[in-house]
């Protein structure tokens, strides 16, 4: 806005002119303005009172250094003699002063005193004090009068107000740049940390869903904390900018500051203003402080989501990692005692006493054949299942790799699946036993490792699921042998299976005479010859005896015997095929069932919240957690004789010798329908690619005892406890080596493209330690006219 004063035009003034009118003319009404207007007036008006010559006394103008009404001030240099009315107060005279004598004024040399008017200096302010002997006379907006004390002693308060203001501008800038200081050394080592700790990517064990540190608040303070270092640094960086452009503004010879350049500070503080004042981004960002204040602006747009994709716990999976992990050992592999006893059932030991035991209870083993019985078949139905599957497409094979693997259940959340070990090719073994033979081997995961996973003692390398939220996961490689059964069926016609049969033995033995086979001995005939010694490795030391059977099971039919002696170590099953067409020249089929503890596996857990998967990984030259290289020594192939007595009970709860009464039992007819359908001719000796062999399916319905046999037994390949006593009164810890690879909540990102954030990371702590250097080795700060308070 601009004000209401006019150049005067210059003229001879004289002392006569400048009395020659005492009349008092109104200053003219003039719009309000914000700011002072300078007129540059002339010298040659006032040359008479810069002389030392006194004015009029007649004139109260004289008392003003010879100021006339007609110049500055807006006063009209009109002819009208008449007074107008004036804005403000009228010009009077103070009480106690007339006409007389006047002292002369008296002007300060102190640079901070305004000049008078008339004075040499060309710029005039229209608000000013001049002193006039002991008067002060105010010259505003309103052309107002005051009195006041002497010159002297208000030019000396004028110059102590204007050195403690200085002084007191100073100190403020001093105070600024201490709390500037204090901000940057924390705004440095909070970006510090938050840089560590983006670069290692620790792993925050503490945080969990049970615990003190929940995953939501770790996520609120890390936000909080990035937002602190936020604001730190564009608070520290807006100071450095305007301590950088304040002192260019005062250094002699340099280019000064331009209007863009001070919009810089904007761009850190409200950086919308760089789509907003584009112009001014176009013309700053060229200068190297420009390109430092737009990559400020940058950084610390995106620095809380750099922090957030980098340094805030995350749901991620780790490094897998080796450790020693421990479990609790109570018993040695397949116990049938202490599976019996943990069998759950209500019914106590001594409401089911056992007949064929005086004292003794069937509870337990009532439970265990239930549970068999259970778990089994539920495990028959899922294998068929899969082969229904695998049929129906098309895409079955004769090769034991590439068919459907054995599953199974654990405690109804965890699947497993066994694993074929041993392939042998079924028309190679077939054709050079001159007969239909079949050798299959299955081993399954050690069970004890479901409990491992979840032992307290582990805790600390292994977060459940269900404390991360419900959607944590993690995998076990365990370093622990594996259960397996050796399943060998062979084919045989009636004739081969004499020596078998106790009824073929003489015409005086009935099939139905078990009293009479009781009697004879139901393995008496151990010794006899047959034509499957060198299969079934029947060496007559009384290692492996030779089984025999009451009777010739009929079709659909199968008879069971468990009645070996223990250093035998296994069952046997005889079974008829239903030979529909006759063209089978071996209906019935001898099989025999082993378990043993293979170290050429490695037991492998996979748990979420939704249910985990148990199974072995088994044969991979290159697993170095195979047991056999945790434990070189490690036998193999060594028969566990206990789980014949486990397998007796199984056996007898799946009606597998449902035959010896012609019983017709559905699981023995489905499972005899199975039997791979032969000729003598050694072209026939070829597994069906759409039905499972009766090998197969012997195997999966043996896995449950495998299962059973493990839990809480050793992770090592033998019984290294009391040799008299199969179980111990307390569990003890054994140790195994494993690898864990879990998810746990951690820092460093879980996104490959999230790195590029590192970028934002590195520069604000590299800026936070360039403006806090810069603050120290700065001598001092200067007021910074950057901040739009100061310019007042």
């Amino acid at each position: 806005m601009s004000h209401g004063y006019n150049r005067i035009p210059r003229r001879e003034v004289s002392e006569a002119s400048i009395g020659s009118n005492p009349t008092l003319i109104s200053s003219p009404t003039s719009p309000v303005h914000t700011r002072h207007a300078y007129r540059r007036s002339t010298s040659d008006q006032n040359q008479g009172l810069l002389d030392g010559a006194a004015p009029p006394a007649e004139s109260v103008y004289g008392d003003l250094g010879g100021f006339s009404p007609s110049h500055g001030l807006g006063i009209s240099s009109g002819g009208a003699q008449g007074p107008t009315h004036s804005r403000g107060p009228s010009l009077q005279q103070a009480p106690g002063s007339g006409p007389g004598p006047r002292s002369p004024p008296t002007y300060g040399s102190d640079l901070s005193t305004p000049s008078m008017p008339g004075s040499a200096d060309p710029l005039l302010s229209p608000n000013f004090r001049a002193h006039v002997g002991r008067e002060e006379v105010f010259f505003g907006q309103d052309t107002g009068y005051h009195g006041s004390p002497n010159l002297e002693q208000t030019e000396t308060k004028g110059h102590r107000a204007s050195t403690q203001s200085l002084h007191n501008s100073f100190l403020s800038a001093q105070d600024d740049g201490v709390a500037s200081s204090r901000v940057s050394l924390k705004g440095d080592v909070m970006s510090a940390v938050y840089l560590v700790i983006a670069l290692i990517a620790p792993r925050w064990q503490s945080i969990h869903s049970n615990g003190k540190l929940t995953p939501s608040t770790a996520s609120t303070l890390s936000t909080l904390f990035a937002k602190t270092i936020e604001l730190s640094f564009v608070t520290v960086f807006v100071s450095f900018l305007g301590q950088e452009l304040s002192r260019r503004a005062f250094v002699k010879g340099s280019k000064g500051v331009t209007i863009a350049e001070m919009a810089m500070r904007q761009w850190i503080m409200q950086p919308g203003t760089l789509i907003t004042h584009w112009e001014s981004v176009r013309y700053a960002a060229l200068s190297f402080l420009g390109m430092i204040s737009l990559t400020a602006a940058l950084i610390a747009i995106f620095y809380t989501t750099a922090a957030d994709a980098l340094v805030a716990p995350q749901l991620k999976w780790d490094k897998p990692r080796d450790q020693v992990l421990w479990g609790q050992v109570q018993t040695k592999y397949a116990n049938p005692a202490f599976v019996e006893m943990k069998c759950q059932t209500p019914i106590q030991p001594l409401d089911d006493p056992n007949p064929a035991t005086p004292g003794g209870s069937a509870s337990g083993t009532t439970c265990l054949q239930i549970q068999h019985a259970g778990q089994a078949f539920h495990n028959y139905a899922s294998f068929l299942s899969n082969w229904t599957t695998v049929g129906g497409s098309g895409q079955g094979s004769d090769d034991l790799h590439f068919r459907p693997l054995a599953p199974g259940t654990l405690f109804d959340n965890t699947t497993i699946y066994g694993s074929w070990i041993n392939i042998q090719n079924f028309t190679e073994t077939s054709t050079k036993a001159k007969r239909r033979f079949h050798n299959l081997t299955m081993a399954m995961p050690h069970a004890g490792i479901f409990a491992a996973a979840r032992d307290p003692l582990n805790a600390r390398y292994i977060i459940q699921p269900e404390d991360l939220s419900g959607v944590g996961e993690y995998e076990i490689i365990a370093s622990v042998p594996s259960p397996t059964v050796n399943i060998m069926c062979a084919g045989l016609t009636e004739e081969e299976l004499k020596p078998f049969v106790w009824s073929l033995w003489s015409d005086n033995n009935t099939a139905n005479d078990t009293a009479a086979y009781i009697a004879a001995g139901k393995y008496g005939g151990w010794s006899n010859k047959t034509v499957v010694d060198d299969i079934f490795l029947f060496d007559r030391s009384g290692n492996q005896t030779i089984p025999t059977f009451q009777k010739l099971p009929i079709a659909f039919n199968t008879l069971l015997n468990v009645t070996t002696i223990y250093a035998d170590g296994g069952i046997y099953l005889l079974a008829k095929a239903p030979d529909i067409a006759k063209t089978m020249d071996q209906p019935y089929e001898l099989c025999s069932l082993r378990s043993f503890l293979t170290p050429h596996c490695t037991t492998r857990y996979h748990a979420a919240l939704a249910g985990g998967m148990l199974y072995s990984h088994c044969e991979d030259p290159n697993d170095k957690l195979a047991y056999i290289k945790s434990e070189p020594k490690a036998p193999i192939g060594e028969i566990q004789n206990d789980w014949k007595n486990i397998a007796s009970e199984w056996g007898n709860s799946l009606s597998l010798n449902a035959g010896i009464t012609d019983g017709n039992a559905s699981n023995a007819r489905l499972l005899s329908e199975f039997i791979p359908k032969t000729t003598s001719k050694p072209t026939s000796y070829v597994l069906d690619t759409t039905l499972p062999s009766s090998a197969e399916v012997l195997a999966v319905l043996a896995g449950d005892t495998l299962l059973l046999s493990t839990q809480n037994s050793p992770f090592v390949h033998d019984w290294n406890y009391s040799q008299t006593n199969p179980q111990l009164t307390t569990p003890q810890y054994q140790s195994f080596n494993a690898s864990v690879h879990s998810q746990a909540f951690s820092s460093g990102g879980n996104q490959p493209w999230q790195k590029i954030f590192y970028v934002v990371l590195i520069l604000v702590f590299i800026t936070n330690i360039v403006c806090l250097v810069s603050l120290f080795l700065q001598h001092g700060q200067v007021t910074d006219f950057m901040e739009p308070q100061n310019l007042f």
